[in-house]
């Protein structure tokens, strides 16, 4: 999955609209039965077509139309469209496609567009880095870039959540619905996207070490908060990491080649296909990153088979529960108070809750 250098010296293998899944969303192809939701949805809504370089549709009747003339490009390689589809409820509410490919440098345009109920979920970067990692890692593209209206900065926002770079403004070179507009461009490398991902490594023994160093690091802020000697992994002994890479699965969180946390899977003994993640930890210097949130996905993508998740948090960290939460986590019930500053509390992700 992970190539050096840049890709352009590499032929582009062109797939086609391949179906893709996220933690949330389905990515996939639009078929005629779609026709009235997106209508509903966001192709009849001014809010949505404001900034873009289509109107508004007047009827269904219009979208129909415009599927009728998408649905038999899925039969080229080379063509890109996407339905966003929630899995909670099977309802579409947006689309994200390649609005242009420039084949000399291997570069992909993006286009994207939601209705207004569903905006400030974190849906569309959410698609947006699944269409990102599969045009990079399967198709072989070397750049992606996306431009938005000046005046429309909401949009540039979610190219920065997909990791994105700033490259500057085109005076007047784009024109939508509210005119000649300047461009404001973004764009990702092969190579920034490399930069930006995370790798699990599965620790062996002679990695103890290392993960002790880690741990250390990474919990030695919240001891110093709370005190909790019995209960925090910065006080734990070399040997039990050690024991712990043993008998369980513990991985290393790489970011290139530099070590930036862990993250440890283990079974539930009394519950079948039952994990839990104890512990999940990122150095200081790199938190805030999102690297915990995929390094906790990558985790539920090895472990397809497990039917409930598990986790103990603390309860004062309200960044750490918004996280597991955001990830789809509920509170189970369990409270353990460690001390008069700290609680600790349980999370369960789990098809049955």
């Amino acid at each position: 999955m992970y190539r050096n250098g840049n890709q352009g010296g590499k032929e582009m293998n062109h797939q086609g609209t391949k179906q893709l899944e996220t933690e949330r969303l389905i990515l996939r192809k639009f078929k005629v039965e779609d026709a009235d939701a997106m209508f509903h949805n966001w192709a009849s809504s001014d809010e949505v077509t404001k900034f873009l370089t289509w109107p508004s549709h007047e009827s269904v009747e219009v979208t129909k139309y415009l599927l009728n003339d998408w649905i038999p490009r899925y039969n080229k390689s080379d063509y890109y469209n996407w339905v966003i589809e929630l899995k909670e409820t099977g309802e579409i509410v947006g689309n994200i496609s390649v609005v242009q490919i420039n084949e000399n440098i291997k570069e992909a345009s993006l286009g994207y567009c939601m209705g207004e109920n569903w905006w400030g979920q974190g849906i569309m970067p959410e698609a947006g880095k699944a269409v990102i990692n599969y045009l990079f890692n399967e198709i072989g593209f070397n750049r992606i870039e996306a431009y938005h209206d000046k005046n429309n900065p909401k949009s540039g926002r979610v190219m920065q959540k997909l990791g994105m770079i700033y490259e500057g403004v085109r005076r007047k070179k784009g024109i939508n619905n509210q005119g000649i507009i300047d461009d404001v461009v973004y764009a990702i490398l092969w190579e920034d996207y490399q930069q930006s991902c995370i790798r699990l490594v599965k620790a062996t023994k002679l990695d103890a070490e290392l993960l002790h160093r880690l741990q250390i690091e990474a919990f030695m802020p919240l001891y110093k908060k709370y005190h909790d000697d019995d209960t925090n992994p910065a006080k734990e002994s070399k040997e039990r990491i050690l024991q712990k890479v043993e008998d369980t699965d513990f991985f290393i969180i790489y970011h290139g080649e530099e070590p930036v946390g862990g993250i440890r899977v283990k079974e539930d003994y009394e519950e079948e296909k039952v994990k839990w993640i104890s512990p999940l930890f990122i150095v200081p210097q790199w938190q805030n990153k999102g690297f915990a949130q995929e390094a906790i996905r990558m985790v539920f993508e090895r472990y397809k088979r497990t039917d409930t998740w598990r986790l103990a948090t603390i309860k004062q960290e309200i960044g750490n529960c918004y996280l597991y939460e955001k990830l789809g986590f509920e509170r189970d019930g369990f409270e353990q108070i460690v001390n008069e500053k700290m609680t600790l509390v349980g999370y369960c992700k789990s098809e049955n809750i």
